[in-house]
């Protein structure tokens, strides 16, 4: 039987305790192989063990029997090395008290809003998708025995940053067919992310009952130049939803947050007249203004996604009144219609819709829907000259138009 290195006993070991716990059956690809287990195999998606895929080496041998560590053969109780032994036990104990937690509960609804039922008011962009492993994930798909599975999303919320995407997913997730994942992923524009592969993406995801559809949200895609490829490499057919604003109302809401957080951090702050005005001109430095040049970025996605494939979301009609706009949503994606007016409420309080879902009332988080700062009319008079022109230029791209400026 092949040896294992030392270095790699206790992990190892969990890995093979784990395994006769849940009793998997790992067949080996020829005599004498060793089958490697992906997180997504070990427990089924839950991550008792957490190992970057691209340096996942811990194995079981095949057919669940007994572990080598070091040198000769047996089962656990032979390992010659106390200091193993030792590291052996943790993880044993270890395993247990996952292995008694395992069972992940049905999705829900994403925690990022709070319950308001008291108030009724080194990679560049030509790296190839890292592959899949095996043992249930080679078709996007990690299975749980109580019916529930981690699937690859099929709608992808692409964007843009302050544009409402966390309202737009809210609302979606009203939709019993969708399940939505918590948190951006950040998947396909953080380096350190996509070196994971696909099965650590898996892993990101909500577990969802048959039948159900996977929506995933990451704000900054929309003005990644390398997520389009990358996406369309995992699924060409993904639909997606980018939600847009007024540019500029959306320039200010970025000023917004990032104020809002050097506040929080104790850190300086430039006033928003410094950052969007350089020398009498519009400051083509300040990345919020970039991000806001919508056809710069949708010429890019349309490289790779037909027009069909990308529904854009009115972000300023979902503010005033979300229903007519989740329809449409619901309507692009083939949804049963579901959703309906009750589902939305007018909290005078703050100032925004909320929503109703099975009887609990639930509104975004406090840091939504912060008032802008007091911009100069001569300033915001320059940013709607500037934008004028691209906002054109995206209309045509998408064939319809906006009440921007």
């Amino acid at each position: 039987m092949e040896k294992w290195p030392t270095t790699s006993c206790a992990a190892n070991s969990m890995c093979h305790l784990i395994c006769d716990m849940r009793r998997l059956s790992h067949k080996p690809e020829k005599q004498g192989q060793h089958t490697c287990v992906t997180q997504a195999s070990v427990c089924e998606g839950v991550p008792f063990v957490v190992f970057p895929i691209h340096k996942l080496n811990h194995c079981c041998p095949p057919g669940g029997g007994s572990f080598d560590a070091g040198s000769g053969s047996g089962p656990l109780a032979r390992l010659k090395s106390s200091r193993v032994g030792t590291s052996i036990m943790a993880a044993f104990l270890f395993g247990l008290l996952f292995f008694a937690m395992q069972s992940p509960p049905v999705p829900s609804s994403p925690m990022a809003y709070s319950s308001s039922s008291s108030s009724s008011s080194s990679s560049s962009s030509s790296s190839p998708l890292p592959p899949l492993g095996d043992n249930g994930t080679a078709a996007g798909v990690a299975p749980h025995p109580n019916g529930t599975a981690q699937r690859l999303p099929s709608i992808v919320i692409i964007g843009v940053r302050k544009g409402g995407t966390r309202a737009l997913i809210e609302m979606l997730s009203l939709h019993s067919v969708v399940a939505a994942a918590e948190n951006e992923v950040h998947f396909f524009d953080w380096e350190s992310h996509f070196q994971k592969g696909l099965p650590w993406y898996l892993s990101q995801m909500p577990y969802a009952r048959p039948g159900q559809l996977t929506v995933e949200k990451t704000p900054a895609y929309f003005t990644s130049s390398k997520v389009p490829r990358r996406l369309h490499q995992m699924n060409p057919d993904v639909k997606l939803l980018l939600i847009l604003r007024d540019p500029t109302e959306r320039v200010l809401s970025d000023y917004t947050q990032v104020f809002y957080n050097r506040l929080l951090k104790h850190k300086r702050h430039q006033p928003i007249e410094e950052v969007l005005v350089k020398d009498g001109e519009v400051n083509l430095g300040y990345k919020a203004l970039n991000r806001s040049l919508y056809y710069v970025h949708m010429q890019n996605w349309l490289r790779y996604f037909p027009l069909g494939s990308i529904h854009v979301v009115d972000g300023d009609a979902l503010i005033r009144d979300p229903f007519p706009e989740v329809k449409r949503v619901e309507r692009f994606l083939q949804l049963p219609p579901q959703i309906d007016a009750s589902n939305f409420y007018f909290n005078r309080t703050k100032g925004f819709y909320c929503l109703r879902d099975r009887g609990r009332e639930r509104c975004l988080h406090d840091s939504k829907g912060r008032a802008h700062p007091q911009v100069a009319p001569e300033i915001l008079h320059k940013l709607y000259r500037f934008f004028r022109e691209p906002n054109r230029k995206f209309f045509e791209l998408v064939g319809r138009t906006f009440d921007w400026n």
